[in-house]
C-alpha cells in the first residue's frame, strides 16, 4: 500500500538544498539591514564610496557565514540529542568557536565600538567567501 503524499519522507539532499538556500536567503537579508545601519555610523569617518561597497560584501558575506554557523549548530544539537555521539560534543564546539569568530569579525562591531580608519583591500573579503563555500559544503555533508 502506498503512502499518503504528506507522510512521504523528503529526500535529504532535497532537504539539505532547500535548508542552505533558506539559510542563504537569511543571511543575505540580515547582512543587508546590518550593513545598512553600520555604513552609517562608518559615514562618519570614512566617505569614499568604495569603501561602502567593500564594507557592504564582507558585512553580508559574515552574517550569512553566522546564519550558515546556527544552521550547523542546530543540525549537530539535533544529531547528538539522537545518538548522545561525543564526537557531536566536539563537533558543537567547533561550530561554536566558529559562530563567536564571525561574530567578532562583523565590522559592525568595530563601526559601533572600535571603529577606526582604515579601508578593506581584497584580502579581508575573500577569506569570508571561503569560509562561506566551507560552510555550505559542511552544512550539505551534516545533512547526509
Amino acid at each position: 500500500m502506498e503512502k499518503p503524499y504528506l507522510e512521504k519522507k523528503i529526500d535529504p539532499k532535497i532537504k539539505g538544498l532547500v535548508l542552505i538556500v533558506v539559510l542563504l536567503i537569511i543571511g543575505l537579508t540580515l547582512g543587508a539591514i546590518v550593513s545598512k545601519i553600520g555604513i552609517e555610523k562608518a559615514r562618519e569617518t570614512q566617505k569614499p564610496r568604495i569603501f561602502a561597497t567593500r564594507y557592504t560584501i564582507v558585512t553580508i558575506t559574515i552574517i550569512v557565514n553566522i546564519s550558515f554557523l546556527i544552521g550547523l549548530l542546530y543540525v549537530y544539537a539535533d544529531t547528538y540529542r539522537k545518538t548522545k555521539s561525543s564526537f557531536m560534543v566536539g563537533l558543537l564546539l567547533f561550530i561554536f568557536v566558529l559562530l563567536i569568530q564571525s561574530i567578532l569579525s562583523q565590522l559592525g562591531v568595530y563601526a559601533f565600538f572600535v571603529y577606526t580608519k582604515f579601508g578593506f583591500g581584497l584580502f579581508t573579503i575573500l577569506p569570508h567567501f571561503f569560509e562561506t563555500i566551507a560552510l555550505i559544503i559542511l552544512l550539505y555533508l551534516s545533512l547526509k
